[in-house]
């Protein structure tokens, strides 16, 4: 019999939304301070391009300066202890650039201590 997911802790699910929040805001002003939240083995896909690791970081590094405006984040628990799923939508705005792109990225946490680390995240703009 498979087991039930269980609704995680409001205080567990608060440490994945901050630890997204903290995210967006590295992305935007301090891209060095990602290195935390990555493993060797986190995956992304961007706009359909695998990286895997060190390359996440690479490539986030090389993304030009830009602004995310977050607007809704769902969180749900995905097996494993204290583990999530979580799904962000919201604007980007590159510097320079008259007007924003819609975005849409999930990512899966995984515990790292008291805090979470990225397994796994996609990332598409220009959703509809």
């Amino acid at each position: 019999m498979a087991a039930t997911p269980q609704a995680a802790s409001s205080s567990v699910q608060q440490l994945a939304t901050e630890t997204l929040q903290r995210y967006y805001t590295l992305l935007d002003t301090n891209r060095e301070g990602l290195n935390t939240l990555y493993q060797p083995t986190s995956i992304m896909t961007m706009e359909g391009k695998e990286f895997v690791g060190a390359a996440i970081l690479a490539q986030l590094k090389g993304l030009p300066q830009m602004k995310h405006t977050p607007k809704h984040f769902s969180i749900q628990p995905s097996p494993g202890p204290n583990c999530f799923h979580a799904m962000v939508i919201g604007e980007v705005q590159v510097a320079g650039a008259t007007a924003s792109t819609l975005f849409a990225e999930v990512f899966h946490l995984v515990p790292n201590g008291t805090n979470f680390y990225v397994a796994n995240q996609f990332f598409r703009t220009k959703i509809a």
